[in-house]
């Protein structure tokens, strides 16, 4: 079963040397750029400074679309596409993703908890299954996240991480929680791409 944060996705199985800071000199050709710069981004508008303070460099994702590619030891062959907005009036982010060939995704939607002073998250899926998680941002643009997953047959938590690197482009990874262990779950280099949007097939009634 897939599974990602937001996105976010997220997010996918570790190519780095270890579950901690991701490398991505292990990971990434150094000639790997950006595909373009998104025409929705120019009318946006600026983040105010409660956004910039709440998600950080996060904020630099809105009104943006990314296609990810898997990574070597990724679980999933197929790439995924993901679009960045703002929601809840600019109060959240929303993240939705669809893989390329349609037959999975979901949404994203990442808030300011008052209870924890923090971030959360919930996404839910086309799969029958969501996930409610937590996750924090550093300032180099990293994040790290945890969530619990409901109305899945054996995953039960899924620890994910992302970088937001200085040419654009996103990295992310993840584990899966099951049969009482940590398994590798996928990974994708994300580039930012025009005239793209993730598309779900509908479902067909029985």
């Amino acid at each position: 079963m897939k599974i990602y944060l937001g996105a976010m996705a997220l997010f996918a199985a570790t190519a780095c040397s270890s579950w901690g800071t991701l490398n991505t000199a292990e990971v990434l050709p150094p000639e790997a750029q950006p595909l373009g710069t998104a025409e929705s981004a120019a009318t946006r508008g600026r983040p105010t400074k409660w956004q910039k303070q709440t998600f950080g460099k996060l904020v630099k994702l809105v009104g943006h679309t990314y296609r990810g590619e898997p990574l070597e030891g990724s679980t999933e062959a197929t790439a995924d596409i993901q679009s960045w907005d703002w929601a809840l009036g600019g109060a959240g982010l929303s993240i939705r993703h669809a893989l390329e060939d349609r037959s999975y995704g979901g949404e994203t939607l990442v808030y300011y908890d008052k209870a924890t002073d923090g971030l959360a998250y919930v996404y839910v899926t086309n799969a029958g299954f969501r996930t409610e998680g937590v996750f924090e941002i550093a300032e180099d643009g990293s994040w790290m996240a945890e969530e619990d997953v409901k109305g899945h047959a054996s995953i039960i938590k899924v620890r994910s991480k992302g970088q937001l690197r200085s040419d654009g482009s996103l990295l992310t990874a993840s584990e899966y929680y099951q049969d009482d262990a940590w398994t590798a779950g996928n990974s994708f280099l994300y580039r930012e791409v025009l005239n793209m949007s993730p598309v779900l097939d509908i479902p067909k009634p029985d």
